[in-house]
């Protein structure tokens, strides 16, 4: 299945086991305020938005290149979804598009002032390279803060298989493996088309001398095979 044409509700029991860890941890690691701007990349189902608007968040994208995921229809670009949430009103602004060349293009019509928060839960590995981080710092105010996560151990690359219990429902079934710096990351269900995704392996220190790069302070917190990246106080930004 692609992840083009996946359904929010598809993602959601697929990756079920990855959903648990909640999205205010990675925005608590950005020090959201009142007030903030912030940018979800890789929005998929939009609940690290949500939570952003949750938090205080003023203004919050969510960019994303597939428009199932976002709710929207394939002839959309744009589209506006607001709440109240625990009597507080909440605005999101989802935008299908690819990340990098929103990121090249930003500056842009959509944002009307720079990004104080910029986050990106588990997807990093899809669109991280240095033109990516140099086109983003662009659009970050000068004490803007970067939070993603990611894996921080390679997989081996004999198969490893797990099985997650999914309530009322067979167990998801995950398998993954590296092959020559690429990771590649099966998820099954029954009654379901399996996922299949592929991405760069990026080690710590790769990431380390990226962003060292851009942004004046990288701190990072592990937490066993997965570690939580903040980058703060962007060199180009503001």
């Amino acid at each position: 299945m692609s992840y083009e044409y996946m359904t929010a509700k598809q993602y959601e029991t697929l990756y079920a086991r990855f959903l648990k860890r909640p999205p205010e941890e990675l925005l608590e690691h950005a020090e959201m305020k009142d007030g903030d701007f912030v940018l979800d990349l890789c929005a998929g189902n939009l609940r690290a938005s949500w939570a952003a608007a949750e938090m205080g968040a003023s203004v919050v994208h969510a960019v994303d290149s597939s428009p199932n995921m976002l709710g929207m229809s394939v002839k959309e670009a744009t589209k506006v979804y607001e709440e109240v949430r625990d009597g507080v009103p909440c605005k999101i602004t989802a935008i299908c598009y690819d990340v990098e060349r929103f990121l090249a293009q930003v500056g842009a019509p959509v944002a009307p002032r720079k990004y104080d928060v910029v986050i990106c839960q588990q997807a990093i590995n899809y669109w991280f390279c240095e033109k990516a981080i140099k086109d983003l710092v662009k659009c970050m105010a000068a004490d803007g803060r970067f939070v993603f996560n990611t894996f921080s151990r390679i997989p081996l690359e004999t198969p490893t298989v797990k099985q997650s219990p999914i309530s009322g429902r067979p167990a998801c079934v995950e398998v993954s493996f590296s092959v020559n710096g690429m990771v590649y990351h099966v998820q099954c269900v029954e009654g379901m088309p399996p996922d299949v995704q592929e991405f760069r392996w990026i080690s710590p220190s790769q990431f380390q001398e990226t962003l060292s790069k851009f942004f004046k302070k990288i701190t990072t917190v592990n937490e066993g095979n997965t570690a939580i990246y903040v980058a703060s106080e962007p060199l180009n930004g503001g």
